[in-house]
């Protein structure tokens, strides 16, 4: 008697021969058919699948394109999104580096924080100051 013949009848110490182990796909308890993921669709699920994952890099490129250029960075630079481990390099880059939108927000209010100590110096009626105890400078003149 072969392996096949004792392990149809319940041989011990015998190993089950001709098909994959219990679990994987195409064995029992695997996908109905013996097919997994996109298998079912025949010679299409590889071209399906291939499809997806370009799509779903070429979203996430357009997205960080539109994050880029929202933060005031290089938005061409979202393309190396497209390149496997690159992709991580470049989002960590985004993610730690000085955004020049940022920057121009500091900007923003430090003149505004300029602007209400002016209008406070001079409803007191004191002298006009740039920052706070610093005079204006002859220059700018007084506002």
């Amino acid at each position: 008697m072969d392996g096949t013949q004792a392990a149809q009848q319940g041989g011990a110490g015998t190993a089950q021969l001709g098909g994959p182990p219990s679990g994987f796909p195409g064995g029992p308890g695997g996908a109905p058919g013996g097919r997994s993921g996109l298998m079912f669709l025949g010679p299409w699920g590889g071209i399906i699948g291939i499809a997806l994952l370009v799509l779903t890099y070429v979203v996430l490129a357009v997205a960080l394109w539109r994050f880029l250029s929202k933060a005031g960075l290089t938005p061409a630079v979202a393309l190396l999104m497209l390149v496997p481990v690159v992709n991580l390099g470049v989002v960590l880059w985004a993610a730690f580096t000085e955004w020049p939108a940022l920057r121009e927000v500091d900007r923003l209010k430090q003149q505004l924080a300029v602007r209400e100590v002016r209008g406070t110096a001079a409803s007191r009626g004191d002298e006009p100051v740039d920052a706070p105890g610093e005079p204006v400078s002859d220059d700018e003149g007084a506002a």
